[in-house]
């Protein structure tokens, strides 16, 4: 449940003001992927992820590949690129479930960094539309 409704109302227009930066990280993401760059993987998504929301590396490497972006921004603290991204992975012949994966891209593209990884639906008061539009930004912190 959101805790601060009025902040995170402005938040989620924050979020739909980098709408237009989309592309560039798509492009981007599918080049790094044409080179062949093998991502480097926080200790937080690679074993407490994998374990809590039971999403493999092999799960991680589809959902990149096959994902798409649906929000860049710039990490300060590294002043690299982050990028989220959404894919559908298939859990059975009928079913999807969706991921989300939190990477980071040099501005080069010759890096990756994935920060985390889960499914957005163990969060469903942030996301909306399909796990594509965040509508909370506090998630029970001070903003």
């Amino acid at each position: 449940m959101c805790e601060k409704p009025t902040a995170c109302a402005v938040r989620a227009m924050q979020w739909v003001q980098t709408d237009s930066w989309l592309d560039i990280a798509q492009d981007r993401l599918d080049r790094w992927i044409e080179q062949g760059i093998q991502p480097r993987i926080s200790h937080h998504a690679r074993d407490a992820r994998q374990l809590e929301h039971a999403i493999s590396f092999g799960d991680i490497k589809i959902a990149v590949e096959n994902g798409q972006v649906i929000h860049r921004d710039l990490d300060t603290k590294t002043n690299q690129e982050h990028s989220l991204v959404l894919a559908w992975l298939r859990t059975s012949p009928k079913k999807w479930r969706p991921v989300h994966v939190s990477l980071l891209l040099s501005e080069d593209g010759t890096d990756a960094f994935i920060k985390t990884v889960y499914d957005p639906r163990s969060y469903d008061w942030i996301w909306a539309d399909h796990d594509t539009r965040r509508v909370c930004g506090c998630n029970g912190k001070n903003l």
